[in-house]
């Protein structure tokens, strides 16, 4: 069963005609995260979500940039500068978390820590080996381990990693923009494309809008047709433990803050890394983000950064890692690896 939490805040619903230059469509921390960027800079900035803002938020504590056997993976797919720009990208928002944690006193159990991969079978020990000799070609810091008994066993850590309470940080942005328009149980009718903007019909009513960007779209039918083949259902199995060490050979095991065991429903791409961008690459007002799957902690920070610099319409080093639009020369290599192994 997939958890729903309540952080016992409500907020209204639309009740008139609006106006306004960003909507943001969708729940959920990178909703959060992006409407405290732009509130800093005093953009005209609203969101909407079809449900209650908070009905998507799932508490697992990890912020990392080692998620599975994944660097020596877009090695192979693309090659290694791309893969050290991903590895690079994560690393900066640790920092940028950090930062907005230190900035305002934000009460969420943030850490530094390891993280740490291990396998206890030959085929994953040979996997992690060469993830290992990944790590080394692209610098990243790291230690290796094997055991030297009987029973095969093997450790991959990746150093200067974190860990926090993503409930109360999200509390503790909230707390920083509480003028910040948030509206919820918003059931959108339809989107049309007008000459200079676009109409947003919910509720009864319309929102003028020059920009929309859609967090983690799963109702919104143009964009299904275009993406939905690249999208990978996840099922993973989380469950309370003493640190943070994931196995790879068979279900993923975190640390829960809420010390519950529970079934997490998520959705990644066919290369692991989030669609976060441009729905039409000659369109800068219509972005989303999809994929961010259990790293959605980390990768959902990330994601309101690269949107960020979209709307600005500034440049930022890693918006090609990860632009919706990589599809267009990875048709041939998604038909051949159309599932992941984590």
């Amino acid at each position: 069963m997939q958890q729903k939490l309540n952080l016992f805040t409500s907020f209204p619903t639309i009740k008139n005609n609006v106006e306004t230059y960003i909507l943001i469509i969708g729940d959920g921390l990178c909703s959060i995260q992006l409407a405290y960027y732009l509130q800093n800079l005093n953009e005209d900035a609203m969101i909407i979500t079809q449900n209650q803002i908070f009905s998507n938020i799932h508490p697992y504590p990890l912020l990392t940039a080692q998620q599975g056997y994944l660097y020596n993976s877009l090695s192979t797919r693309y090659d290694t500068y791309f893969a050290k720009l991903y590895y690079n990208a994560n690393q900066e928002t640790i920092q940028d978390i950090e930062r907005i944690i230190r900035k305002h006193h934000l009460n969420c159990n943030f850490k530094q820590c390891d993280s740490i991969l291990y396998a206890n079978n030959y085929i994953d020990i040979k996997k992690l080996e060469n993830e290992y000799e990944c790590y080394r070609n692209l610098q990243i810091p790291c230690n290796f381990y094997q055991s030297t008994n009987s029973n095969p066993y093997t450790t991959l850590i990746m150093h200067y990693q974190a860990s926090y309470h993503p409930i109360h940080y999200i509390q503790g942005l909230l707390s920083t923009i509480p003028n910040f328009p948030i509206y919820e149980n918003c059931k959108i009718k339809d989107i049309k494309e007008n000459e200079n903007n676009y109409t947003v019909y919910c509720n009864g009513y319309t929102i003028q809008t020059d920009k929309i960007i859609f967090i983690n779209p799963q109702s919104i039918d143009f964009i299904n047709q275009l993406y939905q083949p690249y999208l990978i259902q996840q099922q993973l199995h989380i469950k309370n433990a003493s640190d943070f060490a994931i196995p790879l050979n068979n279900k993923l095991s975190f640390y829960s803050p809420t010390q519950q065991n529970y079934t997490l429903l998520t959705q990644t791409t066919f290369d692991q890394i989030p669609f976060v961008g441009k729905i039409y690459k000659d369109n800068e007002n219509l972005l989303f983000v999809a994929g961010c799957s259990i790293w959605e902690p980390l990768l959902s920070c990330l994601s309101a950064k690269l949107l960020l610099s979209h709307i600005l319409e500034k440049h930022n080093l890693y918006r090609f890692v990860f632009s919706p639009q990589r599809i267009d020369f990875c048709n041939e290599a998604f038909q051949q690896n159309n599932s992941i192994s984590l």
